[in-house]
């Protein structure tokens, strides 16, 4: 008998080999699936399951009858969200797919699939592993309710101390009020006295006292004395007018608009609805300087010359709207600049707005004039307030 060709029996060794390679692959893969702690499904070709370990059985409720069941055919509580189209974006390109999920037991896994290789190298179907990941999952959840709970304390620590600068800010205007108040007090009982008293004596010399210069003299110490006298009463109201405490808000904007055509040379028009308008005294005297702080600015940025005051009631809410057509500005533009450079008095006029529960709205083109409409509620209940 012939000996066996050298090459037939190198052969036969190489395959007998590959043999005992691809028995220890199975047993190897037999004991990963009948591990405990191992969650393993394999999918075929067509996505039907072809196998699974105890702990799948276990974590996706399967039983023996699943087998070549379509993947797609269960509930993504036992199997995670979109597995089926998972899996085949997998078969197509070959390329392991991960989602972490929530499934029925109430745990966070992490779904892995993987192409699964035949002998010869061609997928043959999917291996779809799931990794507990409750504990980390939970440590990170806890450290961002953590971060979360930090914010909020600090976005809580932030809006308290804007709401004591706030009211430190309405504090300090209604302290300037009271000051403004005395000042134009002492000017009137004092200054005002004096003036008043020097015109009477003036008058009351005889035209035997009026001759030649003496005569010419003494009238310009009249003129001067009404001249005074005058920016006395002006400074006064500009101080803290009467009207705004006796008569309320639309009085003193009436008496607000002549003074603005007297130093500044607008025409200003006021409309009033003739409703009531109960107002504290801290809100009539945001309201009447922010008013005149609008009207200011009309009359130094704007180049308009004239401008237009309403004043509305609807319900319980009072609107006070500054209109006028002259350049416009870019509102977002001015408080995105430094504060040196924004225009502070609108700043300022938002906050003592906002601090009464209100609002201020700014439209404005530029090139197109602007409207700036402040909103506060009619009462005050921290005040006793009048018409």
């Amino acid at each position: 008998m012939s000996s066996p060709d050298p090459q037939l029996r190198g052969e036969n060794q190489r395959l007998r080999a590959c043999i005992a390679g691809l028995e220890a692959e199975n047993e190897r893969l037999r004991r990963l699936f009948s591990n405990d702690h191992v969650v393993m499904l394999q999918l075929d070709h067509g996505l039907r399951v072809r196998a699974f370990s105890p702990a799948a059985s276990q974590l996706c409720e399967l039983l023996p009858a699943d087998c070549a069941r379509p993947i797609g055919e269960f509930s993504e509580d036992r199997i995670g969200l979109a597995a089926a189209d998972d899996a085949a974006a997998v078969l197509a390109t070959a390329r392991a797919r991960m989602r972490e999920m929530r499934l029925a037991d109430g745990r966070w896994w992490l779904r892995q699939m993987f192409a699964s290789r035949d002998a010869a190298g061609a997928i043959d179907g999917i291996v779809i592993n799931y990794l507990d990941i409750n504990d980390s999952k939970e440590k990170v959840e806890i450290a961002a309710a953590a971060q979360r709970r930090m914010a909020e304390t600090l976005e809580e620590r932030v809006e308290a101390r804007t709401a004591q600068l706030r009211a430190l800010s309405a504090e300090l205007s209604l302290a300037e009020e009271r000051e403004r108040r005395v000042l134009a007090t002492d000017l009137h009982d004092d200054l005002g006295q004096v003036l008043a008293i020097a015109k009477i004596k003036l008058s009351s010399m005889d035209d035997h006292e009026r001759r030649g210069a003496l005569k010419a003299a003494l009238k310009e110490v009249e003129s001067l004395v009404d001249h005074a006298n005058r920016s006395v009463r002006s400074l006064m109201m500009q101080l803290s007018p009467p009207l705004l405490q006796t008569l309320g808000l639309p009085a003193a904007l009436e008496w607000l608009a002549e003074e603005m055509e007297r130093i500044y040379g607008i025409s200003v028009r006021i409309d009033d609805d003739g409703q009531p308008k109960p107002l504290a005294e801290a809100a009539r005297t945001s309201i009447f300087r922010a008013v005149r702080e609008l009207l200011i600015n009309v009359a130094k940025h704007s180049g308009a010359r004239q401008a237009e005051v309403n004043c509305l009631r609807s319900n319980e809410r009072i609107t006070v709207a500054v209109t006028d057509h002259g350049s416009g500005f870019d509102y977002l533009a001015e408080i995105a600049k430094p504060l040196g450079e924004a225009r502070f008095g609108l700043l300022s006029v938002r906050e003592r707005i906002e601090f009464l529960g209100g609002e201020m709205n700014v439209d404005s083109t530029l090139n197109d004039g602007a409207t700036i409409t402040l909103t506060v509620p009619v009462t005050d209940n921290r005040e006793e307030f009048a018409q």
